[in-house]
């Protein structure tokens, strides 16, 4: 019996059910590096304690065309969502030429279907765009948590 079957919405039913019975969580965060479709969406978010505005682009993992190890196929599942944040400003209050930089070279490849070079334009209309890429994924080296991932080759589908 999958989890889908199960009448979950009482306490006693989710105590008579088994560890097979209940599905095991996608894995979270950046997929490993390789090859993917995914589907893009842009926004404008606030975040942390203070409401920081940032551009986030959140990413939905479609598919799976090719993996560099495939020791990593447990990272990555269809279905998957990560996000990736764009700081325009430093903590110390000065530009922050990496993020802006890193947003125009992601913004780029919609910028021709959506007929515009408007950053806001782009933000606001990039949602649920379809892309090819091949994504490469490195660890953070300020924190041992956390991946930094760079899209190489993005074409829209």
């Amino acid at each position: 019996m999958s989890q889908q079957d199960l009448d979950l919405s009482s306490i006693d039913a989710l105590l008579a059910a088994s560890m097979d019975d209940l599905e095991d969580l996608p894995p979270i965060g950046a997929p490993p590096s390789g090859h993917y479709n995914l589907t893009v969406t842009f926004d404008v978010e606030k975040i942390g304690e203070e409401g920081k505005e940032v551009v986030t682009a959140s990413y939905t993992v479609d598919a799976i065309n090719e993996l560099k190890d495939p020791e990593e196929a447990s990272d990555v599942a269809v279905g998957q969502n990560f996000k990736e944040f764009f700081h325009m400003v430093k903590r110390d209050g000065t530009l922050n030429k990496y993020g802006v930089g890193t947003l125009k070279q992601r913004l780029a490849v919609f910028a021709d279907r959506a007929g515009t070079t408007n950053i806001g334009e782009l933000v606001h209309g990039t949602k649920q765009m379809q892309v090819a890429t091949t994504l490469k994924r490195t660890q953070n080296r300020k924190n041992e948590d956390q991946f930094n991932i760079a899209f190489k080759d993005m074409i829209l589908l």
